[in-house]
């Protein structure tokens, strides 16, 4: 069986990674492309040899050849291109984060059931091997009782104080730093603990003419009483992506989360272990999503995981204003 893809979307993500994770995919074929930019449309056709490209969404999704979407698009896209996807008798894997609030997470979840089909957000970084690790090794006791996990983390973006384009734009982003990368980081807590059951948040702007924040901080409590913090900045030129977890018997650090490099400290000893990414990040993401579909399970990040990383962020943005 052959899983037919269309991809929504030919900017930045699409053509860096999602377009050859799916080209090498034993059991994936790119077939079609829709985007609104003709001169990108037609180059990233090109580019990748995909034979059918639409000059909308509503047009590709209308092909009886298409089994699955990528939706590349900005996020006050993703519910309307997701719910028309599964309306259409297509699986859909969106960018993160999944949309613009709950509401339109639950629409895009009501319509994939309604349809039978499969919804999942592309949160890549809970399918790297650092992280399957972690996992085990809080799982097994290593660390004891976790007691608390934190999260920092940076990109530049060109995000500079009078910087331009969509990721500062709330209409289309729906948040700044704390949606874009920082989305990826609480659902990585939500993939170790679970729901989130406190959530407060601050989000600020901070020398910077955009609209969406590009400081924030998020504190949240998940099962058992573990703490977690985030921490996120958008337009630093040093570019961070730390991420720890304490328990009573020791603690994990991981100075470089792309690196896979991590160290473990106990009371009696002290060593690292080394589990680096796929060289193409998206490569994980779209095997687990083709094997969800084939077998008819769950993906690794599912609508519902999607939902509650949307809302942990939209508690945090409440707080943030009270």
């Amino acid at each position: 069986m052959t899983i037919r893809w269309g991809i929504i979307g030919c900017g930045d993500i699409a053509r860096k990674r999602v377009a050859a994770a799916i080209q090498n995919q034993n059991s994936s074929g790119l077939v079609a492309a829709a985007g609104r930019n003709q001169e990108k449309l037609t180059s990233f056709c090109r580019d990748f040899g995909i034979p059918r490209s639409y000059d909308s969404p509503e047009q590709l999704l209308e092909s009886p050849e298409i089994d699955a979407i990528y939706l590349a698009t900005p996020p006050h896209l993703h519910a309307a291109h997701s719910c028309a996807a599964s309306k259409a008798g297509k699986h859909v894997l969106v960018e993160k984060p999944m949309a613009m609030s709950v509401e339109e997470c639950d629409a895009m979840l009501a319509s994939a059931a309604a349809s039978q089909t499969q919804l999942a957000v592309a949160y890549y970084r809970r399918l790297y091997p650092v992280m399957n690790r972690l996992e085990t090794l809080i799982t097994t006791d290593v660390l004891g009782q976790p007691l608390a996990i934190s999260a920092v983390t940076s990109n530049g973006f060109g995000l500079g104080a009078d910087a331009t384009g969509w990721r500062g734009d709330a209409a289309i982003a729906g948040g700044g730093a704390l949606m874009d990368i920082g989305s990826h980081r609480i659902d990585l807590f939500v993939k170790l603990f679970g729901n989130a059951q406190k959530v407060s948040g601050i989000a600020n702007q901070i020398g910077v003419t955009y609209e969406t924040e590009n400081v924030a901080t998020v504190v949240m409590e998940f099962t058992q009483g573990v703490q977690a913090t985030l921490q996120t900045f958008f337009g630093t030129e040093v570019g961070l992506d730390q991420f720890r977890c304490v328990g009573t018997r020791g603690q994990i650090d991981i100075e470089d989360l792309n690196s896979g490099q991590m160290t473990v400290s106990t009371a009696t000893r002290t060593w690292q272990e080394s589990h680096p990414p796929a060289d193409n990040l998206h490569g994980p993401l779209i095997d687990d999503f083709v094997d969800a579909i084939e077998n008819g399970r769950p993906p690794a990040c599912d609508g519902s995981q999607g939902r509650e990383t949307n809302r942990i962020m939209a508690l945090a943005y409440e707080t943030a204003q009270t």
